[in-house]
């Protein structure tokens, strides 16, 4: 059995039931399914039940025992005026209906009338109000957004008049915004406007002016929203004169994403690494990190920007070319408004140029240092040494007279010799001090270096074991310097016998000689040395080395690294002092495990006019084709001035700092140099190594080796092949340039 529920509530106010139980007869079956009738016998009654129940739609008689005519329904339509309203007239009260419409029924239907017009009557007067009331809401939500709303909004006519403004409008436009008045501003249909207003009694204000198509009760009309943008317009100035000041400021500014992402570079930052905006964003910023990994320190780092706080340290980052560069970098850590981390910010300034400059400072320093103190040793050392001298005259004459006084086959006249020869070899001793304080008296004269070199071989091969092989490489040009040649065959005899004691498992001793002319570039290697010609005497072996740590001490009076009883401490502060005696210079190279080189520079004496020495201004010519050099070294300051001199040459140059980091290059980044010059000796993998394993990705590459050590000692010790290009450290800007001029044009 099917069932129906009415979906509607009626309520029928009517005085006489019969009447009543005609409407709700008439209303047929149709209506009695979806309509629930109640019915109500005066007006008081009918008021109370629609308190307390409120039902959809109300047919109302308008004689009842307690109100008559159009009073009956001003009351109840002024009680509940979203209550739709039907009125029941009799056949004669057709104008009285009429005018209760006027005053807001919906509808009217004669008594007696109704069974072919109440289910209809009913159904749309509901529907009615229903739409009605969901319209009124709809407004009311509608007007209290535009009310709500941040922006000014006015409804305009078609001649810009006022038909609505909500409070913002008459805020922004005071006595403009009234209804009626005339909007004073040139507008224009679906464009977006700026204009700068005077509020009553405020700062003038900017406003984001649009207008559109709209009706308003029916009638075309416009809708305008006006938004102020004053505090926007403000922001962006102020955002613009910051961009500006980091645009051109010379500290290099970096925003960086939570995810270690590049997101903003300014310009200084190509300037610092040669990297252009667009290679660089979205990458990774440890990108630019050098190759010398501190994890303790990004930890700290890291630690400290996520507490929030900012950090400040040295980092070493690397150039696009790929040399290095330390920068002073403060990275403060960007919230939002809500508090939460947004990116990271970092300023760096550029130190390399002021590092090298203290570096410099510091090398000159400490080479002052050591000078000053080598000075003061050995003007002690002379004093003693010339009073030491006073009292060995005195011991050896009285044990000569002693000796006159007594026959030679007795056992005293072999204990005064005994004393003699001690005396002897302390008076060599003091000679030796002499020759470091460079007090002692030296015959000076012009002498050829490399006759010097080939009188005293014969002896050099007595005091060398058997198990040492001695070679010589000497230049054909002159070698005329203003040495003492005894104390020179002193210099180098001492030379020997310290590289024969570090090979006690034998080995090769190697003696170079060769012109070089030192310039303002060469200073920078040899900055004890003056501009001129000089003749460059180098001896070599493949022994043990000397430690670091030990190196810069090896010219002072008594410092040795033999042990107890083998040697007295003086033989290379006495070479030290001969040598700048003699106004020259001397170094000592050295690796451990790999032998130790001295390089002794004395100055070009010729009759014959030398080349005029000067300071150049420019490197030698240019050459007429640019070549793409790959420069592998580990010592970060040759690095940076190979990156400096090769482009003057009118060269490019890419830098890397390790061998691995060049097959990287090569393979990873399909780099094909016409040149690559490396160091021989470095950690991880040797210029050997990385040349070999270089040339089975390029076999026809061209390279050059550099090394502090001679060529020729590098080939002789076994690590490196005859005849292998190769350039002595240190060069002069005129030998780098030659040698690569000979291997790219070859």
């Amino acid at each position: 059995m099917n069932t129906f529920t009415p979906s509607l509530r009626a309520l029928l106010v009517e005085d006489n039931p019969a009447d009543a139980d005609l409407v709700i007869e008439s209303a047929g079956f149709e209506v009695h399914r979806t309509v629930n009738f109640e019915v109500e016998e005066d007006l008081a009654s009918a008021l109370t039940a629609i308190q307390k129940n409120p039902p959809d739609i109300v047919l109302l008689d308008l004689g009842l025992p307690d109100s008559q005519g159009i009073p009956t329904f001003e009351k109840l339509h002024q009680a509940y005026p979203d209550i739709p309203v039907i009125v029941l007239t009799g056949n004669h009260d057709t104008n009285l209906a009429i005018k209760c419409i006027e005053l807001g029924a919906q509808d009217f239907l004669a008594k007696g009338k109704t069974e072919h017009f109440i289910s209809g009557a009913i159904h749309n007067t509901v529907a009615r109000a229903r739409t009605q009331r969901a319209l009124n809401e709809s407004r009311r939500n509608l007007q209290g957004m535009i009310e709500d709303s941040p922006d000014a909004i006015l409804v305009l006519d078609k001649s810009h008049y006022v038909l609505f403004a909500n409070e913002v409008a008459s805020h922004l436009l005071g006595e403009q915004a009234d209804i009626g008045q005339s909007i004073q501003i040139p507008l224009a249909e679906n464009t977006l406007q700026e204009f700068e207003i005077r509020p009553p009694d405020s700062p003038p204000a900017i406003v984001e002016v649009r207008m559109g198509n709209t009706s308003w009760y029916g009638a075309p009309a416009y809708i305008l929203t006006l938004t102020d943008i004053t505090n926007r317009r403000q922001t962006e100035k102020e955002k613009e004169r910051l961009l500006a000041a980091i645009e051109q400021i010379e500290d290099t500014v970096i925003v960086i994403h939570l995810d270690g992402t590049i997101e903003y570079v300014n310009p200084a930052f190509k300037k610092t690494s040669g990297y252009d905006p667009e290679d660089i964003l979205g990458q990774s910023i440890s990108q630019l990190f050098g190759d010398e990994e501190h994890p303790e320190m990004f930890a700290q780092l890291q630690e400290t920007l996520k507490a929030g706080k900012v950090w400040r340290g040295r980092i070493e980052q690397k150039c696009k070319n790929g040399t290095s560069y330390t920068v002073e970098s403060t990275i403060s850590p960007v919230s939002g408004q809500d508090g939460k981390l947004i990116n990271f910010v970092a300023v760096n300034r550029d130190i390399t140029d002021h590092l090298r400059i203290q570096n410099e400072k510091n090398t000159l320093q400490e080479q002052l240092v050591q000078s000053q103190k080598l000075e003061s040793v050995g003007r002690l050392a002379a004093g003693i040494a010339h009073d030491f001298n006073n009292m060995l005259s005195v011991i050896l004459g009285y044990a000569q007279i002693i000796q006159c006084r007594i026959k030679k086959d007795t056992p005293l006249y072999n204990e005064v010799k005994h004393i003699e020869d001690a005396a002897q070899r302390s008076a060599v001793l003091t000679r030796q001090l002499l020759a470091f304080s460079r007090r002692q008296t030296l015959q000076m004269s012009a002498t050829e270096l490399n006759k010097i070199v080939l009188g005293i071989e014969p002896m050099l091969r007595r005091v060398i074991a058997e198990n040492i092989e001695l070679k010589f490489k000497l230049t054909s040009s002159t070698t005329r310097v203003i040495v003492d040649p005894a104390q020179m065959e002193q210099v180098i005899m001492n030379l020997v016998v310290n590289a024969k004691d570090a090979m006690p498992r034998g080995g090769i001793i190697l003696i170079e000689s060769k012109l070089i002319e030192v310039d303002k570039a060469y200073t920078k290697w040899q900055p004890d040395l003056p501009i001129g010609h000089y003749v460059q005497l180098v001896i070599t072996d493949n022994g043990c080395g000397i430690s670091p740590d030990l190196i810069e001490n090896i010219f002072e009076p008594f410092f040795t690294t033999k042990e107890v009883g083998d040697g007295t401490g003086l033989g290379l502060s006495m070479v030290y002092g001969i040598i700048k005696q003699c106004e020259g210079s001397i170094q000592a190279y050295s690796e451990m495990g790999r032998g130790t080189a001295f390089k002794i520079f004395l100055p070009l004496s010729c009759e014959e006019s030398l080349p005029e020495i000067t300071t150049p201004t420019l490197l030698p010519p240019q050459s007429e084709k640019q070549y793409h050099i790959l420069v592998v070294e580990d010592e970060k300051f040759i690095r940076n001035l190979m990156a400096t001199l090769i482009p003057q040459m009118g060269h490019q140059v890419t830098v890397a700092s390790s061998g691995r980091e060049a097959l990287r290059l090569i393979e990873d980044q399909k780099f094909i140099p016409d040149l690559l010059i490396t160091d021989v000796v470095m950690p991880n993998m040797s210029g050997i190594d990385l040349i070999a394993q270089a040339r089975k990705l390029i076999p026809n590459l061209k390279y050059l080796y550099m090394s502090g050590y001679t060529d020729h000692s590098i080939a002789t010790h076994g690590t490196l092949e005859p005849g292998s290009p190769f350039i002595h450290k240190p060069f002069t800007l005129s030998e780098l340039t030659t040698k690569v001029e000979e291997l790219t044009s070859a």
